[in-house]
């Protein structure tokens, strides 16, 4: 007996990154859906311009972290549609996720059996500087600057 209905796959691009023919863009974002699957089609999307600009390795895999877990948590709690913006600033990069939700995240203390609950505590252990930005009536900017 076939089960109909079970599973449903989606597929999902990533945002275009069009670059100008000299140099790639300082600063882009990308829309992406309330879907786990826009995990890590955003950290490949991020990651991939990070290394069309030039940043370090060490750059790119705190960017990638940063992403990861930066995106996880709009998904997860903010359920709504989002945006990664991504922009240089000196010789590091500044991630910004961008959601509907005005309900601004909260550090918690995760027993080391959790299985989750460590994102914010990882952002900041990569970062130069993060934080959350309220916005009003229209959700919530978190971000984080990472530097060599």
């Amino acid at each position: 007996m076939a089960i109909r209905g079970a599973f449903t796959a989606h597929t999902q691009r990533e945002p275009s990154m069009e670059m100008d023919a000299d140099a790639a863009q300082a600063a882009i974002a990308g829309d992406f859906p309330a879907s786990a699957a826009s995990v890590p089609v955003a950290r490949h999307w991020a990651c991939r311009w990070a290394r069309q600009v030039g940043l370090a390795d060490v750059l790119v895999e705190r960017l990638s972290v940063n992403v990861t877990e930066l995106v996880a948590n709009a998904v997860v709690h903010a359920r709504s549609p989002f945006r990664v913006s991504l922009s240089l600033m000196g010789s590091g990069v500044r991630i910004e996720v961008t959601d509907a939700s005005e309900e601004l995240p909260r550090p918690v203390h995760a027993a080391p059996d959790a299985l989750s609950g460590r994102g914010l505590a990882i952002v900041r252990a990569l970062s130069a500087s993060a934080g959350v930005t309220h916005i009003p009536e229209q959700g919530k900017r978190v971000w984080s600057e990472v530097e060599p």
